[in-house]
């Protein structure tokens, strides 16, 4: 190599060095940016799925069916409808409906509460338009914290059988249950990381709102009964971390209800699943009769009306008069032994209003009386629930000026 070469590499690399290091230091925190491998980008979980990773479901709160009973008394016997067992069936569905609703990767806790009072992410509404033993019917809608509906459905199902392989379980209403389980776990999984977000926020802002209005009402905005998120409180706010201790009582109340609504559950299921049995026999067996007599009285007119005009059209005494009499007579005889079937579906009506009325004996309202370490709660779980939120406002108070005694 040259003395020329030689010089001009001795000026340049330095100057090379220089600006490589410069490059190299102007961002010393930074690391490559690699297609694969570690440090590539793909291999960077973004905001979205570590939210994602740290969300572990949703609240929803179930409350009783509203049972279908209509005002006036005189239909009971007419529509098969006793109120007790409606009422036991009001419980019954939300207290199974949340055994299949547990298990589901997009709830957290499913509970049972005595109104939608109870603090959540999402809230279960049912009524029963029907239920005879054979066919039910229920009509659901699942609501938002914030107010906007995420599910809106009629459900109907027809019992297959006693003997039907596919059912397994004690309650042949079963799969309509699962139906509309698989259904709330579709709709929940739909919801998007930032709508999930706000309802997250949204919770625990209604929550607190509710004991101390003139300070948390500034973070929400409700308009016609659907609410915005306008900011959340800072992470040490006094305020907020006092709610944080009244929110886990609360929790620790509705796990305690829970347990009532089981035993509830449990204590009706002889009764009730003797009801479903013998009730499931009788509808069918009305139902049958009642599609009998239809068809005998519609085919018996039918018949009766042909042989009357052929009986108009024949010559007097002729073969064809003959003929058509007897035509006419034969379809009379044909309605009028479908109001033999009439009666038999009558009698099954009558015997399942029977059934109804036994299992409405068994099944007599309870009390479900619930003891908190400091208070003792008592009357239906719809009182006791108003009585305990009382006494958490209270609790709160205390925490806010601790020289007030309880």
């Amino acid at each position: 190599m040259t003395n020329r070469v030689w010089f001009l590499v001795a000026r340049v690399l330095p100057i090379a060095l220089f600006i490589t290091s410069c490059a190299s230091t102007t961002n010393p925190t930074s690391a490559p940016r690699y297609n694969v491998g570690p440090g590539s980008i793909q291999n960077s979980p973004s905001t979205e799925a570590a939210s994602e990773d740290r969300f572990l479901g949703y609240n929803l709160i179930l409350t009783p069916f509203d049972p279908g009973i209509p005002a006036d008394s005189n239909r009971f016997e007419e529509l098969g409808i006793w109120p007790e067992l409606r009422r036991t069936e009001a419980v019954r569905f939300p207290v199974e409906l949340q055994k299949h609703l547990v298990n589901k990767p997009t709830i957290a806790k499913a509970r049972i509460a005595p109104n939608m009072s109870a603090v959540g992410h999402f809230y279960l509404n049912g009524e029963i338009k029907k239920s005879n033993g054979e066919d039910v019917e229920l009509q659901i809608t699942l609501t938002d914290i914030s107010g906007r509906e995420k599910l809106d459905r009629s459900y109907r199902f027809r019992v297959g059988g006693y003997d039907d392989p596919r059912n397994t379980s004690s309650n042949k209403y079963a799969p309509i249950l699962v139906d509309i389980a698989d259904d709330i776990d579709r709709a929940l999984r739909r919801v998007r990381s930032r709508e999930r977000d706000s309802l997250v926020a949204i919770e625990k802002l209604r929550f607190a709102e509710a004991f101390q209005p003139e300070y948390f009402s500034q973070f929400l905005r409700t308009v016609r009964g659907r609410t915005r998120l306008l900011g959340v409180p800072d992470e040490n706010d006094p305020e907020f971390e006092r709610i944080n201790v009244i929110y886990t009582k609360d929790d620790l109340f509705l796990d305690s209800v829970q347990k009532d609504y089981d035993d509830f559950f449990a204590d009706s299921n002889a009764p009730y699943n003797t009801w479903q049995e013998q009730a499931y026999i009788e509808s069918k067996a009305r139902r049958e009769a009642a599609a009998a007599a239809r068809a005998k009285l519609l085919g018996g007119l039918v018949v009766a009306a042909v042989g009357v005009a052929a009986l108009g059209d024949a010559s007097a005494y002729s073969p064809e008069a003959y003929t058509a009499a007897a035509a006419a007579v034969a379809g009379a005889a044909v309605a009028l032994d479908s109001s033999s079937d009439f009666r038999d579906a009558k009698s099954h009506v009558d015997s399942l209003n029977e059934i109804g009325r036994s299992v409405n004996a068994d099944l007599a309202p309870r009390v479900m009386d619930i003891e908190d370490r400091e208070i003792e709660l008592t009357g239906t779980a719809e009182e006791q629930y108003a009585a305990w939120r009382e006494y958490l406002k209270q609790i709160y108070i205390v925490e806010r000026t601790p020289n007030v005694e309880l």
